[in-house]
């Protein structure tokens, strides 16, 4: 009885370590990763105009603070909205840059004073980087871009990080559209993935995604991915125009 639970525990401690090392071998999280800061606000229609000529005029003074990776108006799948994403090197960089905003006097009386009233919502996720995906900052600020957002199954990237890596290469290597990056949630509502694609226009991507599934191999990538996803959203979106000058 005492060697069956010897050898019982042995095998559990195995299996833990196995499982564990599983998880680190597709972790987008390595301690060193950057972290982005994914930001919607939900405009009243009435202000959208005020609020991004506001934002036109004060972006020199948040850029200076850290780096954006774009910025876009929602143009199709939802209406008076903004998206807008912020990479730091830690979460201690965004604290120094929250931090450092607060006591900058012009973007507080600025632009946070005067934003507000235009606001209707606002919410915020931290993500990291996919590991097998390089983003492409100097494509995000010029052409038509999709924001795909999944629900996935409980589990995390080791579940189903290896189809929707797949899946998702299969689209990219159709060249109609650019990869801009993968986002894993951190912080907001778990086992979501974030997906930002560029295209030249918006009849572009129509005329890209028709060709594309008819693709086999592609269409069976797609089908083992979406037995992981649970849900799935998608906008169109143009980048505000006076970042891509």
């Amino acid at each position: 009885m005492a060697m069956m639970l010897r050898s019982t525990v042995a095998r559990l401690v195995r299996l833990k370590a196995l499982n564990t090392q599983t998880v680190r071998n597709v972790s987008i999280d390595n301690g060193k990763s950057k972290i982005y800061e994914f930001r919607q606000y939900w405009l009243k229609p009435s202000g959208v105009s005020s609020f991004m000529k506001l934002f036109e005029e004060f972006a020199p003074t948040r850029l200076k603070h850290s780096e954006l990776l774009g910025y876009w108006t929602v143009e199709l799948g939802g209406i008076n909205q903004v998206v807008h994403i912020w990479e730091y090197d830690s979460f201690e960089q965004r604290s120094n840059v929250r931090a450092a905003l607060a006591k900058d006097e012009q973007w507080v009386q600025g632009f946070v004073k005067n934003a507000f009233p235009y606001l209707d919502k606002q919410e915020n996720a931290v993500l990291y980087g996919a590991d097998w995906c390089d983003i492409q900052k100097d494509k995000a600020m010029s052409g038509s871009f999709e924001l795909a957002s999944y629900g996935m199954k409980v589990g995390g990237p080791a579940v189903w990080g290896s189809q929707l890596k797949a899946s998702l290469l299969a689209h990219a290597r159709q060249g109609y559209c650019d990869l801009i990056g993968v986002w894993y949630t951190d912080t907001g509502d778990h086992n979501q993935v974030k997906v930002v694609w560029r295209y030249d226009s918006f009849d572009a991507r129509r005329e890209g995604k028709n060709m594309a599934h008819e693709d086999s191999v592609l269409v069976n990538k797609m089908r083992d991915n979406l037995k992981n996803v649970v849900s799935h959203h998608n906008v169109l979106m143009n980048p505000l125009p006076f970042l891509s000058k």
